[in-house]
This record gives structure tokens, C-alpha cells and sequence, in this order.
């Protein structure tokens, strides 16, 4: 994504560093993305999760993946931020456009009944909750794709 995002140009400067500077921060990106997929091969591992694990089971008490719990947790606290949005009808990014005002507000209302629906879903072990916690983050890496493909998308937040 980084290759596709243009950098604003300074008056007077020469368009190959901006190239250059838009390359180093791609391959900056890409070292780091292969660092993380190396961690996650590392890391699943079971002899590298037996270490991790103290020889117990990494389940919480209650009998569910700790990873499920945290993605739970992490969509019930994002809930908290949602009211923020509601009430001051921040503007936010919607397949690709900036939505503002009441728009803004039906798209946060939506989130958080999505994001309540989604963290207590998969706390309670759900699978419908679980395959529409994968269906929403393709949609939310879409939006953001969305928006940051799309030309003028830089002056879309003046308006």
C-alpha cells in the first residue's frame, strides 16, 4: 500500500528522493511485515507454545483459546470509543469515502452494535461470531484500501 500512496511533493524538490523516500519506506514496511511472519511461524510452533505455556494448556478458565479472548476483549473495549463517535459525529472512512455528520453517527451505531455483537459472540464460543469476526476484518482492510486507492483521497478530510 505504501508504493500507492502519494506523498505530497515539497515546491522546489527533486522528485526522485520522493521516489526514494517512497521505496524506503515500502521496503521499511516489508521488513517489518517479515519479521512478523516469522515471529507467527516461530511462534506456532508447538514446541515454542509448550515453552510459552509453563507445560499447561494455553486455554483461559473458562475453555476458550486465549487468542479468541483477546480478539473478544479487544472488540468490547473498542466499544467504549464508539459513543465518542456517536456524540460528536466524528467523520470516519466508509468504502472508501469520508462520511461526516449524521452519516458519520449511523456508521459509528453501526460499529458498535457490529463490535458488541462480535466480542460477545465469540466470549461465548459462537461460531457464527467467529466467521464474522474473519468477514469483518476483510472488510475493514478493504476500506482502508478503499479509501487510500482512491485519487484526492487526501483532500476528502477538508471537506
Amino acid at each position: 500500500m505504501m508504493l500507492l500512496i502519494p506523498i505530497p511533493t515539497t515546491p522546489g524538490a527533486d522528485a526522485n528522493v520522493m521516489t526514494g523516500i517512497r521505496i524506503g519506506l515500502a521496503v521499511f514496511y516489508l521488513f517489518l511485515g517479515a519479521i512478523g511472519i516469522w515471529w507467527l511461524v516461530l511462534f506456532t510452533r508447538p514446541s515454542v507454545k509448550l515453552q510459552f505455556s509453563g507445560g499447561r494448556p494455553l486455554t483461559d478458565e473458562g475453555g476458550r483459546p486465549l487468542r479468541i479472548s483477546l480478539i473478544a476483549w479487544l472488540l468490547l473495549l473498542s466499544t467504549v470509543c464508539m459513543p465518542f463517535g456517536l456524540i460528536a459525529g466524528l467523520s470516519t472512512i466508509f468504502l472508501g469515502f469520508v462520511v461526516s455528520g449524521w452519516g458519520a453517527r449511523l456508521v459509528y451505531a453501526g460499529y458498535l452494535i457490529v463490535f458488541l455483537y462480535l466480542g460477545v459472540g465469540l466470549l461465548r464460543l459462537r461460531p457464527v461470531a467467529r466467521t464474522l469476526t474473519i468477514y469483518y476484518s476483510i472488510f475493514a482492510i478493504a476500506n482502508a484500501a478503499f479509501f487510500y486507492v482512491r485519487p484526492g483521497h487526501e483532500t476528502q478530510w477538508q471537506r
